[in-house]
């Protein structure tokens, strides 16, 4: 009995652990989209600071993905969508 719980614990951190993985990957791709939005609106002329942390905080996330920490990589892709939202606002784009 004491094993089938341990069994069902392992189960259980298991799904919590590749549910953090799917939330980051999704943050990720989000804030590829967005500084691919950027980019396509001028942003590197229109607003270089921005556009440039968005990419750098977009490189940070993608390194973190590839290192499989996902705490760190949604982090980082969170700041890279802000980055990239506000680029976009002040290319003229909608966000």
């Amino acid at each position: 009995m004491k094993m089938q719980r341990t069994g069902i614990v392992v189960v259980a951190v298991l799904a919590l652990a590749m549910a953090g993985g799917c939330a980051s990957a999704a943050k990720v791709s989000k804030a590829r989209s967005s500084f691919k939005q950027a980019r396509e609106l001028g942003a590197e002329q229109k607003a270089p600071y921005e556009y440039y942390a968005a990419e750098v905080y977009l490189e940070m996330a993608e390194h973190e993905t590839e290192e499989g920490d996902s705490k760190q990589s949604g982090y980082f892709a969170e700041k890279a969508v802000n980055f990239a939202e506000q680029a976009i606002e002040k290319s003229g784009g909608a966000k």
